[in-house]
């Protein structure tokens, strides 16, 4: 199957132009165009299979062949422009563009350029991490506490779309495990939920009996492997703003560490903590927020 491929961000702009382009490039390559795949009004930007472009790569088998007029009616971001040629390339799709004479036909050169293209992508994804490593540390620097506000609970949960089906199950008597695996989830994920949005209300009477004897006949180990004065803790998380860095530097989970501080009657004290600390050095979001404005138009004003 051949296609031709046509986007246009504006209005203004002609899909007619792109047509002949391509039609003429398919004459010289003694092929047709059977299908065409428009996306009008759509910035190059936009997210490939937000677009009729992600409906078409679905469509797409070996041998296939994409005309297009050119490269960066594809994408505008050349990370994105990688990604189609490397997704083509191993799909053994053929490409061609008429203003910049770009060819991908599985030949050498073709797998030498997908092969270039792909390391490049590599490259970039690895300076987006760490740009972004470096930019969560300077913002702990200067004192900003990152990531969601100590104690809160997320208003929505992985299992609330499959509530219904969760219902069932527990009803059925299937225990935690089978459920996970039946779902696809962690175990702990399908008990937690179950607790928390009250759905264990509707396990069978047997089950929760059989539940409230394990309960009854597990061991829990205390939370001997810290020794730390609580005081010590508490200067550890001003001086580094994060719980999973705490925990870190004291080799426990951050669960471990939670529940210690629970137990010693600090974890309110931590929270309070926790929360001055934002007052004191509010998050880019939280002051963009404040002053009715995007965050990217924030960042923009702030650099001026």
């Amino acid at each position: 199957m051949v296609y031709g491929y046509i986007r246009v961000s504006t209005d203004a702009q002609d899909c007619a132009n792109q047509k002949i382009g391509i039609n003429e490039l398919a004459k010289n390559l003694g092929i047709r165009v059977e299908k065409w795949i428009e996306d009008q009004g759509v910035s190059g930007m936009k997210d490939p299979k937000k677009r009729n472009l992600g409906k078409l790569m679905k469509l797409l088998k070996p041998d296939d062949h994409i005309l297009v007029s050119e490269i960066s009616r594809l994408s505008r971001e050349l990370f994105t422009i990688f990604e189609l040629l490397k997704f083509f390339s191993e799909k053994s799709i053929k490409l061609n563009t008429v203003k910049d004479n770009y060819v991908l036909d599985g030949s050498i050169t073709s797998k030498v350029l997908a092969f270039a293209f792909g390391m490049a992508a590599n490259i970039e994804r690895d300076m987006i991490s760490k740009r972004t490593i470096e930019g969560l540390q300077a913002r702990r620097r200067a004192g900003v506490v990152l990531g969601r506000q100590l104690g809160s609970k997320s208003a929505t949960r992985k299992l609330d779309k499959v509530e219904d089906q969760m219902k069932k199950y527990l009803s059925k008597g299937l225990s935690y495990s089978t459920i996970a695996k039946l779902l696809n989830v962690n175990r702990l994920t399908v008990s937690i939920t179950a607790k928390a949005r009250g759905w264990d209300e509707c396990l069978p009477p047997e089950r929760k009996k059989a539940i409230e004897n394990l309960k009854g006949s597990i061991n829990v180990k205390p939370t001997s492997a810290l020794k730390m004065p609580v005081g010590e803790i508490m200067e550890m998380y001003r001086e580094h703003r994060s719980m999973k860095k705490v925990a870190e530097k004291l080799d426990v989970s951050a669960t471990c560490l939670a529940t210690y501080l629970k137990k010693n009657g600090a974890w309110d004290a931590l929270v309070a903590l926790s929360d001055k600390l934002r007052e004191e050095n509010p998050s880019i979001n939280r002051q963009a927020k404040e002053l009715g404005m995007s965050k990217l138009d924030f960042r923009s004003k702030k650099k001026q």
